[in-house]
């Protein structure tokens, strides 16, 4: 199927050539009149001296458009893109002048004045970007008052699980950035963070599903990075929010920007309380040897939970930029996070059969019960330093340095009470359980571009990561002894980038090479004491690793401009997914008496390489459709694999197999009105998972466990599965400042290693209404409205079948209040150079908010 995607592109290609063999052509470069900076895919149409069209185009990452195909005549060139005011001019084609160069040209941002109060058009929800889709995230009426995962659960092709965790069309090995750079996130704290950081502080989500090589290989799945607003307009301006769920829940945050001359200020304080319901249910087959165990298992566990918790964070962010000259920016960032939470859990167990031997799931063994109780405690702090210095407006270089610290404390007490049905004795067990985690990191980055005569495009850098991640955990088991066990793992990162990009008439192509040298070191410290806090084993267990690579990863763009709005490209990038600390740390969680995760220090990295065969067809109307086709091919594939020993079941990672996926994904936003814009997200993939075999060292497994008897040995058949997802937002603009938002969401039946996913559906609402000229908004949505969207996963083993469901909070409505205010003045300094406040326009005074 890839061979025939490339053959049909190069088909395409030779057709267009043959197409456009003509005479002359004309070129140009399209910028924002504001700000100066390019204008990406903005429609180039070309017509007749009749008003009849003969060619157009789209703009490329630079804003430069070059169309051909002309033959001797007069023309009429249009350049439109949405939100902005089209601009129309005439040339000539002769004998003489074959090529028509029309400069740089400006649009304007469409604009209403209302009583000195300017009005910005509203932006699409969703644009198409030379490597990316780039989703308006001020747009997003379901979101408002929820957390960055709420945010991220609404954007197509991303799916955020019960516990927090992010996919990208059905893989999860995703990077998460923040305004471009990891900003202390990792595979162990993102989903933390994400639930706690505000959806208030979103200015847009970017999905980038093949990175080049400038960016970190990190994630075979691609690149999710969340650009946190900052403004930069003259003036002071701000708002003041406040809103409650049904939940429970509060949220209350201000912001205030101040722009004077050569310095920019912000600041952005928040508050967000939660209170989070949920629950689950599981049943759990222990299994005979024979073909028909499932008619005749050993045991049978029914399992009921309950699950209350609430917590609330402060966060907060400082910015300050400092324009000495017009070709310098210097800029300070400075973040925090504090929170604390609170939880309750309460499971139920039923077992019917000892499972020792003969077939007792019929009676009844034994009930028990479970109770949780839990306190936590997190700090983020994150620093960063930037400059640039602007040579001309395609040369510049960039330095960064940036550090952060994530610490979290958790303290949980399960206490448990077993009443059997035979002459077993009924006990109650207490355990203790306390962990912390201390986590930090720098990272420096220094980027640098130049564009080399009109076509070619040079970008190097370099990028160090220098994390130090620990934790420590104090548990006090059921037969009195104490565990003390510390977890250390440090890695540091060198990696360097050269990416060489060109242009020859309406074919773009980019090539680059990324090395990156990484090492890291784990330590494992366990000590185990009696009763009376003595050592039990004097010199206790310490395991040491250090592992060190060096990789290169290649990538290559190719995009080729078609007439009328179309264009296709294709691309191919290596990438990799790292073990992190919490995948590595052996550390035991416990908190399911018969469902016990712990991590796997023998983890090694997974490789990918990516292939993507993209087609994307726009119109003036602002009617887009997108089609992608991919392959990705994935070695040493790090999955969750699962042994039990009788009823408990215990949860590791392994690299258990190699992986194949060649998928679909179909994006097309339709404008069916003024009043009426449709997104839809359709994602259909083909995964082949390889045979399989897991056989850890007993050893290991004996002191993960406690217990010799452990099967040690899990293996599996080669797998083919067909997922599916779906996701449709419909938004609706009604007078008297009034939209409405729908967001409907389907995914289908998605396998895994060891068993499957069930199919889930969802369905959010939202409505917002602007008062006083906008100055007050007004916020009403709900979220999972049909109560649906409930995970639901089946476990199959030889020795074990779990079927589970598990939900969080229900159908929740969330109302929010947003004050806007500010006395902006957006007029520009004249004579100033391109993109540093030079232009024609007057001032226009501007009281009000800006949206």
């Amino acid at each position: 199927m890839l061979k025939r995607f490339f053959v049909l592109f190069i088909g395409l290609i030779s057709i267009a050539i043959s197409a456009l063999a003509e005479t002359g052509n004309v070129k140009g470069l399209l910028k924002d009149a504001d700000n100066g900076q390019p204008i990406e895919f903005a429609t180039i149409a070309i017509t007749d001296t009749n008003g009849k069209m003969v060619t157009g185009g789209i703009t490329d990452i630079d804003g430069a458009f070059n169309i051909p195909g002309l033959k001797v005549g007069k023309y009429t060139i249009t350049c439109s893109y949405m939100g902005y005011t089209p601009i129309t001019f005439s040339i000539d084609i002769t004998n003489e002048k074959q090529t028509a160069n029309v400069g740089t040209r400006k649009l304007q941002p469409e604009v209403s004045q209302l009583d000195e109060v300017k009005v910005t058009g509203k932006a699409s929800q969703m644009r198409f970007e030379l490597d990316r889709k780039v989703f308006d995230a001020s747009n997003n009426i379901a979101a408002e008052g929820g957390s960055a995962s709420d945010l991220l659960a609404t954007v197509p092709s991303v799916e955020v699980d019960n516990d927090g965790a992010v996919s990208l069309r059905g893989n999860s090995s995703v990077t998460i950035w923040i305004n471009g750079k990891a900003s202390g996130l990792s595979a162990d704290n993102q989903g933390d963070i994400l639930q706690l950081l505000p959806a208030d502080n979103i200015k847009q989500i970017e999905v980038i599903t093949n990175p080049s090589a400038k960016y970190s290989p990190e994630g075979s799945a691609g690149i999710i990075n969340i650009i946190l607003k900052d403004e930069r307009t003259s003036g002071y301006f701000g708002s003041l929010k406040a809103g409650a769920n049904t939940n429970g829940g509060y949220n209350a945050s201000g912001n205030i920007n101040v722009n004077i001359s050569k310095w920019e200020f912000g600041l952005d304080v928040s508050r967000r309380h939660r209170e989070m319901h949920g629950g689950g249910e599981a049943h759990q087959e222990v299994l005979t040897t024979g073909e028909d165990s499932r008619l005749s298992p050993l045991s049978v566990l029914e399992e009921k939970s309950d699950t209350e918790n609430s917590g609330g964070n402060w966060f907060g962010r400082f910015k300050m930029t400092f324009h000495p000259t017009p070709k310098n920016d210097i800029g300070i960032v400075v973040s925090g996070m504090k929170g604390d939470g609170e939880g309750e859990e309460e499971i139920d167990y039923t077992q019917y059969g000892d499972g020792k031997g003969g077939i007792l799931s019929d009676k009844l063994y034994y009930t028990s019960k479970r109770e949780t109780v839990s306190d936590r405690e997190n700090k983020m702090g994150h620093l960063e330093f930037n400059y640039r210095h602007t040579f001309t407006d395609d040369h510049m270089i960039d330095f960064s340095v940036s550090r952060f610290t994530w610490n979290m404390d958790n303290a949980a007490v399960y206490t448990q009470g077993y009443d059997y049905t035979d002459d077993t004795a009924d006990i109650t067990t207490i355990q203790i359980d306390n962990s912390g985690v201390d986590d930090k990191g720098t990272e420096v980055q220094l980027d640098y571009s130049v564009k080399i005569a009109d076509i070619i495009k040079l970008e190097a850098g370099y990028k160090g990561n220098f994390t130090r991640n620990g934790s420590n955990t104090e548990r006090v088991d059921r037969d009195n002894t104490y565990t003390l066990q510390d977890f250390q793992y440090d890695q540091d990162t060198h990696a360097g980038y050269l990416t060489l990009g060109g242009k020859i008439g309406d074919m773009s192509i980019q090539g680059g090479l990324r090395a990156e040298q990484w090492e890291f070191t784990t330590e494992d410290e366990t000590h185990t004491l009696d009763f009376d806090k003595t050592e039990i084993s004097p010199a206790g267990s310490i395991t040491r690793a250090n592992k060190d690579f060096f990789k290169l990863f290649p990538s290559l763009f190719i995009s080729y401009a078609l007439p009328s709005g179309n264009e296709i490209q294709v691309n191919y990038t290596r990438r990799l997914r790292r073990p992190w600390g919490g995948q590595l740390n052996p550390a035991r969680q416990i908190s399911d008496a018969h469902n016990i995760r712990f991590g796997n220090p023998g983890l090694t990295p997974e490789y990918t390489n990516a292939f993507e065969l993209n087609y994307i067809k726009m119109w003036e109307s602002g009617q887009t459709v997108s089609f992608s086709a991919y392959y990705r091919s994935t070695k040493d594939v790090m999955d969750h694999i699962s042994f039990t020993q009788g009823n408990i079941r215990y949860n590791t990672q392994a690299n258990v197999s190699d992986r194949k996926s060649l998928g679909t994904e179909l994006v097309g936003k339709n404008r069916i009105s003024t009043w009426f814009e449709l997104t839809t997200t359709l994602n259909m993939f083909y995964q082949k998972i390889e045979a399989y075999r897991f056989a850890p060292d007993k050893a290991w497994l004996e002191h993960m466990t406690g217990s010799s008897e452990t099967t040690s040995v899990v293996e599996g058949d080669e797998k083919n599965t067909f997922n599916w997802n779906m996701r449709m937002i419909a938004n609706i603009t009604l007078p008297a400042d009034i939209s409405l938002q729908a967001t409907g969401m389907y995914r289908g039946k998605s396998k895994g290693v060891q068993g499957y996913t069930k199919p889930m559906g969802g369905l959010d609402l939202g409505i917002k209404k602007s008062f006083l000229k906008d100055k007050l908004v007004l916020n009403i949505n709900g979220r999972n409205v049909l109560n649906t969207s409930k995970f639901r996963n089946v476990f199959e083993s030889d020795q074990l079948y779990q079927e589970s469901k598990r939900w969080r909070n229900g159908c929740v409505f969330n109302c929010t209040l947003t004050w806007k205010f500010g006395n902006l003045s957006l007029n520009k300094k004249k004579g100033g150079p391109e993109g540093e406040g030079g232009g024609d326009d007057e001032g226009i005074s501007y009281s009000g908010g800006v949206d």
